[in-house]
């Protein structure tokens, strides 16, 4: 096993550090986990033998049921029912297939793409906390959950680096001039097939045979879309290419924009523990080497217009919808209708429950691009999932409030107010 794939590690996330991280763990393969937090987020990709086996996030666009729907697989409406049903101990994928609202073999399937595109998902963030916990054994419960067959994690990840990675914040590393020649690593050739690259990329590895500057590889591969400056990007970090210069992993070139949305780290320098893996779970970003985001960039005397910074959470579940959906189901029923759970349901699943739906509801409420029906309905269920675990949560006030039901005359929920009919 390749040093330091066998010890814990904690540091600093990156694009470039991701890449490698993953890359160096197939390469060793290792099995354990690998988890990112940026603020209140996280992402969690388990490794089995350096494959990628079981992706779990709380990014709302990672969601099982939202990808169902955006995928086309299940509509919206049947995922809103099927979740008002579940009951403690069963899961969504479980009902998918025992409700008939989707086959095996097509759940199988989704979930492989979901795995696939949860490889390459931590792309998506600049920064964060970074980790690696190795295990002999992956827990009962991940290999229950696990696609059959690993997940191929190059081509996941080159797809990752194509969605998730902009040019400009990659253009002056792969262009730094003390960098040197691109020269072929050792798998190049091997497994260039299986990224799956468009024909012109594709002849990559018959160019570098014998080593090219960056410019001339750039010409001979006449590709003008920054796709092959990407694919250079990401084959030096998942070291499919080297450099004539020598590693730059502890002294990495990388432009990159400021997000004024994402907290700074605690410390300037942070804190790594285990061995042999500072250069990958740690990347410097110098201050003095940046792309300023109001002019082009420029590569082998061609000038590159900057591309807008995409969205920072992909549009990929329509929020409002969702909204609408869930008050339309919601309001009117009694506390325990309200929760979609029985009245006889222990306290330890009603306060679990409703801490799930704050959870879903009251970040809405914050979010300024959403219309003001959409915020008006996320006001209205975080008020009354509030009010439900004020009354279900106290035992003297839930056996009042039982015994109303019990006569016809308990408070319902409707319209952000809590009425008796």
């Amino acid at each position: 096993m390749v040093a330091g794939t066998s010890q814990a590690g904690r540091g600093r996330h990156s694009r470039r550090g991701w890449v490698r991280l993953v890359s160096r763990l197939h390469a060793a393969r290792a099995s354990g986990l690998l988890h990112v937090r940026r603020g209140r987020h996280w992402r969690r990709l388990w490794l089995l033998g350096g494959d990628p086996v079981w992706y779990a996030s709380d990014v709302p666009e990672d969601d099982l049921g939202q990808s169902l729907v955006i995928a086309g697989h299940v509509p919206e409406e049947i995922i809103a029912g099927l979740l008002v049903d579940l009951r403690e101990g069963q899961s969504l994928r479980q009902e998918l297939v025992a409700s008939g609202a989707l086959s095996p073999d097509v759940l199988r399937a989704h979930l492989r793409v979901l795995v696939a595109r949860g490889t390459g998902a931590p792309m998506e963030w600049q920064t964060g906390d970074l980790g690696w916990d190795p295990m002999d054994a992956l827990p009962p419960w991940v290999l229950q959950l696990a696609v059959s067959e690993g997940i191929g994690p190059l081509r996941a990840l080159w797809e990752g680096v194509v969605e998730r990675v902009d040019l400009h914040q990659i253009v002056a590393y792969v262009t730094d001039p003390t960098a040197g020649e691109v020269l072929p690593g050792e798998n190049l050739r091997s497994t260039l097939p299986r990224l799956a690259l468009r024909p012109g990329l594709a002849g990559l590895a018959d160019a570098l045979d014998d080593g090219l500057e960056v410019s001339t590889l750039l010409e001979l591969l006449e590709d003008r879309t920054g796709r092959a400056m990407s694919l250079l990007w990401f084959l030096e970090n998942s070291g499919l290419v080297v450099r004539a210069g020598g590693d730059r992993s502890a002294h990495a070139i990388e432009a990159h924009d400021d997000d004024p949305t994402e907290p700074p780290p605690e410390d300037d320098e942070p804190t790594i523990r285990g061995a042999d893996l500072g250069d990958l779970l740690l990347e410097i970003h110098p201050d003095q080497v940046r792309t300023d985001p109001g002019r082009p960039v420029s590569w082998a005397g061609r000038e590159v217009p900057k591309r807008p910074a995409p969205p920072k959470t992909v549009p990929y579940w329509d929020v409002e919808s969702m909204l609408s959906q869930e008050l339309k189901h919601r309001m009117g029923r009694d506390y325990y209708g309200f929760l979609g759970l029985a009245s006889d349901t222990p306290r330890e699943l009603i306060e679990r429950t409703c801490q799930r739906f704050l959870h879903r509801w009251q970040p809405a409420t914050r979010i300024a691009r959403l219309s003001w029906d959409a915020r008006h309905a996320a006001e209205e269920l975080t008020a009354s999932v509030r009010a439900v675990w004020q009354v279900l949560g106290d035992e003297t006030s839930r056996a009042e409030y039982d015994r109303h039901l019990a006569r016809g005359q308990a408070p319902l929920i409707g319209s952000g107010t809590l009425s008796t009919d």
